[in-house]
């Protein structure tokens, strides 16, 4: 199972609110995995947000909507 940090940033008051994620994949053994698809999806509307890892295993998904998110 993949490990995944997460990180979210809110947006200020002036400003709409959005958040970003950001995250890491990992393998059982701690190696990255770079290319790796992963996918966003907000619990209440069901829109999704597929991205893809870079060459060290992280990936962002950036203009998120204040809510829950599943992210596999």
């Amino acid at each position: 199972m993949a490990k995944f940090v997460l990180l979210i940033c809110a947006g200020g008051a002036l400003f709409a609110q959005s958040a970003e994620l950001t995250g890491r994949v990992t393998d059982p053994s701690g190696a990255l995995i770079p290319g790796a698809s992963v996918e966003a999806s907000n619990s209440q509307s069901g829109v999704r947000f597929p991205t893809v890892t870079n060459s060290e295993g992280y990936y962002t998904v950036p203009r998120l909507d204040p809510g829950q998110y599943q992210v596999h």
